[in-house]
Order: structure tokens, then C-alpha cells, then sequence
């Protein structure tokens, strides 16, 4: 994984990859959805250079699917595990993987409110 984000555009079509249940899913599912359900008018070519930079970023395989002998897309890790993997890079990146400056930060110095404090009282006893 090279990058930790993904621009608008290629986060829009990881939740959709992701919402497909870790299945394989076509481009022309993609298009369909984007510019049928979402009204995105996006071009095919737009999208498989979306595609081709999740590529890159190590976050989407492509294969040809051996049925209908046309490519197919599937993520390489599920919404979770990015989500894990990028929350530990930030932890790292900017928080010499401090998980009280981090905390600290996300309350912008100041106490964490009676919520967020029972919340995390309740992850630390699981």
C-alpha cells in the first residue's frame, strides 16, 4: 500500500467495490451504478483510469473473469482492513504512534467528553 488516501472520485468506487461483498464486480457494473443510480455521467475510460490508479495504489486486483472473458475488479482488502492499516499509519505518521497524542489531537487538548470517555472505557474492557 503505497498511498493512505484515495482522491473523491477513487474513494467513491472503493465503498462501492466494498459494498459488493468482496465479490468481482465489471466495468460495466460500475458504469451502471455511477451513471444510472448516482447520475455521475462518468466516461468508461474515466473510470478504468480510476481503476488502474487503485491499481497502482495496491488496493485492486484485476483479473479477466474466465466466463464472460472480460475484466473484473476486486479490492485487495476489505473496507476494515484499510480502514485498520490507515488508521496505523497515521498513528505513526503523525503521531510517533502515541495513542494518547493521538487521543489528545481528536479532543483538541481538552477533556473527551463523558461519551467518547465510557466508549473508550468499554473498547479497553473488551
Amino acid at each position: 500500500m503505497s498511498k493512505i488516501d484515495f482522491s473523491d472520485s477513487e474513494r467513491e468506487i472503493m465503498e462501492f467495490l466494498w459494498a459488493n461483498n468482496m465479490q468481482p464486480v465489471s466495468l460495466r457494473h460500475i458504469t451502471h451504478y455511477f451513471n444510472d443510480e448516482l447520475n455521475k455521467n462518468w466516461k468508461q475510460q474515466a473510470i478504468r483510469v480510476f481503476l488502474a490508479r487503485l491499481k497502482e495504489k495496491g488496493y485492486l486486483h484485476i483479473f479477466v473473469d474466465t466466463d464472460t472473458k472480460k475484466y473484473v475488479y476486486l479490492p485487495t482488502m476489505t473496507k476494515k482492513e484499510y480502514l485498520h492499516n490507515m488508521s496505523k499509519k497515521i498513528l505513526g505518521s503523525f503521531f510517533n504512534n502515541s495513542i494518547y497524542d493521538f487521543i489528545s489531537a481528536f479532543s483538541g487538548g481538552e477533556k473527551l467528553s463523558e461519551e467518547d470517555a465510557e466508549e473508550l472505557k468499554k473498547f479497553l474492557n473488551e
